[in-house]
């Protein structure tokens, strides 16, 4: 299982994936501005942003694409 998260990590991200990242590392960024602002309004808005921007982010950093798995296990001989 530690391996397979370590090989996951290591592979190519598909584009629609990383593109993903950057829309995650941008509510990441929204929420710790938010953070600053003193309204009763916005009073949870930061943490569900920063909680959405987070699962985005590393579930996108996990996903590899088709043919960099089929080639690893062709590699690996499975």
């Amino acid at each position: 299982m530690k391996k397979e998260i370590i090989r996951r990590l290591k592979s190519p991200t598909p584009p629609f994936f990383r593109r993903m990242q950057e829309v995650g590392a941008a509510l990441v960024a929204t929420a710790i501005t938010l953070y600053g602002i003193p309204i009763e309004v916005l009073e949870d808005l930061p943490d569900y942003l920063f909680i959405a921007g987070g699962l985005i982010s590393s579930i996108s950093q996990l996903t590899v694409s088709e043919t960099s798995t089929l080639k690893n296990e062709e590699d690996q001989g499975v």
